[in-house]
């Protein structure tokens, strides 16, 4: 526990600025891991703290990479003091949703996912991503009116996947309006 301390603290003194108002630690699996990095961050930094959490299906349903459930890393992490948890994982749209659909009913705080343009493909030795920006912004909005919070871009999203996300939002509002509430209906 003291190494974890130290590696983080190290970590954290680097990157502490007056002009940083959030920090996010990314890749949390493991409990012990996420308890040192998040109350670090908490005691020596006035920001919000978002807490990556690694998520996939397992075989005890939605799990950390690690095999910690999501139940507890979620109670965990508000416990420790996050303010905002980031969903990582599989980060297609259609993977992301049943993951965004159960982690709303845990927590009243944020999340925020960064979904990718679709899976990659391998065209002429390159990684590139299909998914083309009305699509994107279609299957995005299911998060948001799923309960996601923050929503950005991954891999293959560009400024046209950005803006016809926007566009959507204002053409449609209703199709990027939460209609899933929080927990405890706040």
């Amino acid at each position: 526990m003291a190494d974890l301390q130290q590696y983080y603290g190290r970590q954290l003194v680097t990157i502490l600025h007056p002009e940083i108002h959030t920090l996010m630690i990314s890749g949390l699996v493991e409990p012990q891991e996420a308890a040192v990095a998040v109350q670090l961050v908490r005691e020596q930094f006035a920001g919000r703290c978002v807490a990556g959490l690694s998520v996939g299906s397992g075989p005890q349903g939605l799990q950390t990479v690690m095999g910690w459930s999501v139940t507890e890393a979620i109670q965990q992490l508000e416990l420790w003091g996050a303010q905002i948890i980031a969903l990582e994982g599989p980060v297609v749209i259609s993977a992301m949703l049943p993951i965004v659909q159960c982690c709303r009913k845990l927590t009243s705080l944020p999340l925020a996912v960064f979904p990718m343009a679709g899976s990659p493909e391998l065209i002429d030795e390159r990684v590139d991503y299909r998914l083309e920006p009305a699509d994107f912004a279609e299957q995005a909005a299911a998060l948001i009116e799923a309960g996601v919070d923050i929503l950005g871009g991954g891999r293959g999203v560009d400024s046209a996947h950005i803006k016809s996300l926007f566009e959507l939002s204002v053409s449609q509002p209703n199709k990027t309006k939460r209609t899933s509430p929080r927990k405890n209906n706040e």
